[in-house]
């Protein structure tokens, strides 16, 4: 009788071990798992902030191109409005001179009629 009440309190220990080891196994793998995800998530979030600086810089460089083409639009306003002053000059001179001419002209006419009437 005893040994065999000795050999259900083996069995009984050998149950309850093998129960404690496998609850151990579980909270491991539920440990490995949690450990997994957070490993995913910051993954996962590695990658947004990549995109995101990506973005960024892209942004970035549309604003610097749209400077560097509202500089040179600019710049060709000003050389637009610095051409057009200069042919308008050329046009007075242009005029001056027509009116120069004429008036030299209107001088010899003038010359010429008073040595006809001498």
């Amino acid at each position: 009788k005893m040994k065999k009440n000795e050999e259900e309190k083996r069995k009984q220990q050998e149950f309850e071990e093998k129960r404690t080891k496998m609850k151990e196994v579980k909270e491991e793998k539920r440990k490995q798992q949690v450990l997994e995800e957070k490993k995913t998530k910051m993954k996962k979030e590695r990658g947004e902030v990549k995109r995101n600086q990506q973005e960024l810089e892209e942004k970035e460089d549309e604003m610097k191109a749209n400077e560097e083409v509202k500089r040179k639009q600019q710049e060709l306003e000003e050389k637009n409005a610095k051409m057009k002053k200069e042919e308008e000059e050329e046009k007075r001179n242009q005029q001056k001179l027509e009116e120069k001419k004429t008036e030299m002209k209107e001088e010899k006419r003038k010359q010429q009629q008073v040595e006809e009437e001498e």
